[in-house]
This record gives structure tokens, C-alpha cells and sequence, in this order.
């Protein structure tokens, strides 16, 4: 239809596609931006695809743009912190940056938001005798972070910070 566009515009185009032709999809959408002058803007709910092959990423929630940002930077601030307690879990924690803590008896999952260099040793200072990991989170995940709510019953707590 389009050899070689500037600008190619797709609306979710892997949707009922089986996992080859997925693939092949998203094989030739890198091809066709191989060079600089060509762009790609496409929707998709399969995020997996979203961060298979974009540069760039925007968030839409209500129909609304709330968020526009490298991939890679988007990806390199999030990460989902996992703090275990050997002796029970304190009554109140605040620390900025942490998006939502999921709080079961002797452990915490909590997301944040603005994770740099020292965010680990913030916390470990601020909950001595905790063990605290990070994990890398992927793009779907950050997604329902940022606009996703609580499944109903579940024992989620924390605001945007």
C-alpha cells in the first residue's frame, strides 16, 4: 500500500494475528524506520509489542496524552521494590516516589516511580533489618501503575506521590 513511507499511521495491527504473524509484523515495522527519516506511529494494548519496537511512547488514558517519553527512560525510572521483614513490617512508611505498596504479612511490593542510585539505600536506612531487591519492570506494568486501580479486594495502599 505504502512503499517506503515517511509516516506510517497503525491502529493496533497485531490485534488477531497469531504469535508468527505477530512477529513478522513487528519485524517489518523495524525495517521500514531502519532509516532516519522514517517513522511509525502506531496504538496497540499488546504493550509486550509496544516495547518490542518503540523508540518513543505515549500514554493515553480517557482519551486524553498523559504521558510522552523515550522508552528507555520511561523504563529506567520505574522498578518494583520488594522488601521482605524479618520481624514484622512497621505501621506507617512514607517515602517519596513510591507510587503503590502492596502489603502482605512479611513482605511489601511497592512501586516507584523515580528509582535512581540512592533509592535503595534510602530504604534500607529507613527500614533497618528489612531486605530490600528491585526488579526491572516492563512497559505493561508501568502502564497499569500509572492508570491501572486496585482489583476489588485487594489490599493495595499508597497514593501518587
Amino acid at each position: 500500500l505504502a512503499p517506503e513511507p515517511e509516516l506510517l499511521i497503525l491502529d493496533d495491527p497485531a490485534l488477531g494475528l497469531d504469535p508468527v504473524a505477530r512477529r513478522a509484523l513487528l519485524e517489518a515495522m523495524v525495517y521500514v524506520t531502519r532509516r532516519a527519516d522514517r517513522t511509525i506511529l502506531f496504538s496497540s494494548h499488546l504493550l509486550s509489542d509496544v516495547e518490542r519496537v518503540a523508540d518513543r511512547v505515549a500514554l493515553m488514558e480517557e482519551s486524553r496524552i498523559t504521558l510522552v517519553e523515550e522508552a528507555e527512560s520511561l523504563k529506567s525510572r520505574f522498578r518494583e521494590l520488594k522488601v521482605t521483614f524479618a520481624n514484622g513490617a512497621p505501621e506507617r512508611f512514607d517515602a517519596p516516589g513510591i507510587r503503590s505498596v502492596r502489603k502482605e504479612a512479611r513482605e511489601w511490593l511497592m512501586v516507584c516511580e523515580r528509582f535512581g542510585p540512592d533509592t535503595l539505600p534510602q530504604l534500607q536506612s529507613q527500614l533497618p533489618g528489612a531486605r530490600t531487591e528491585a526488579r526491572d519492570m516492563t512497559l505493561e506494568e508501568i502502564f497499569v501503575a500509572l492508570v491501572g486501580k486496585p482489583a476489588a479486594g485487594a489490599a493495595e495502599e499508597g497514593e501518587s506521590k
